[in-house]
């Protein structure tokens, strides 16, 4: 397993295993499992996104997919991350939500007018991450076409309908941990170059942090008034 979150005395992440699944129609096929985890201790594992559930799901389907699911903050109790649930034949990544047990999952994805959503950091109370954009365009009367337009960083307060975008320029954008109402993450330009932004949970508070010489930066990290982060020359 590996840890990407810890927190009021858990350990976060996922567990990834190989599997072989035979779906309903017969085709069998390997992959492999990634399931969202939290530890207490050396010896003590919940596994959030049972992989009995996942193979079944796959299997009821009959399609190919890899679903997985991690979790990638803790804070307050509660633990953020994402998985893929699989209905009526949409595969999509979904933002989530737990509080310790797998019955506690939260579905934070924000619906169908979305191209998926993960959460990425959690401080209490609040979950940040991104989601993927879609508008409808007309191509003639009653016919429409979805148009990805981006992925925009978000912050929820743990439910779907919460869901602030805090998108305000770049090509896209993601949130990747918060602290007291501030979120952190970057933005990029669509040219291979990201810069570190700050956000005070409403799109015209962006704060653009990058400067020189890097080439790109991204923050990562908040707590108080400080943020700390990455740059490449």
């Amino acid at each position: 397993g590996s840890v990407a979150a810890i927190g009021g005395g858990q350990a976060a992440g996922s567990n990834s295993f190989p599997a072989t699944i035979t779906s309903s129609n017969g085709f069998t096929f390997s992959t492999v499992l990634s399931d969202a985890i939290i530890w207490t201790d050396a010896n003590t594992a919940i596994d959030l996104v049972p992989f009995n559930q996942q193979m079944l799901q796959a299997a009821a389907l009959g399609i190919q997919v890899t679903p997985n699911s991690a979790v990638t903050g803790v804070a307050g109790g509660a633990q953020s991350g994402f998985y893929t649930p699989m209905q009526a034949g949409i595969v999509r990544t979904h933002a989530a939500l737990w509080m310790g047990t797998p019955d506690s999952l939260v579905d934070l994805d924000p619906g169908a007018a979305f191209a998926g959503s993960a959460a990425f950091g959690a401080c209490v109370g609040h979950q940040v991450g991104f989601a993927g954009i879609l508008q409808f365009q007309a191509i003639r009367r009653g016919v429409f076409r979805e148009i990805f337009v981006g992925n925009h960083a978000v912050i929820w307060s743990g439910t779907a309908g919460s869901m602030i975008d805090l998108h305000n320029s770049g090509n896209n954008s993601y949130a990747l941990a918060c602290d007291s109402g501030v979120q952190v993450g970057y933005i990029d330009n669509g040219q291979g170059q990201t810069q570190a932004c700050l956000w005070h949970g409403a799109p015209n508070t962006q704060v653009n942090l990058h400067t020189g010489p890097w080439f790109s930066t991204r923050a990562v990290g908040v707590s108080g008034n400080a943020q700390v982060g990455v740059g490449t020359l």
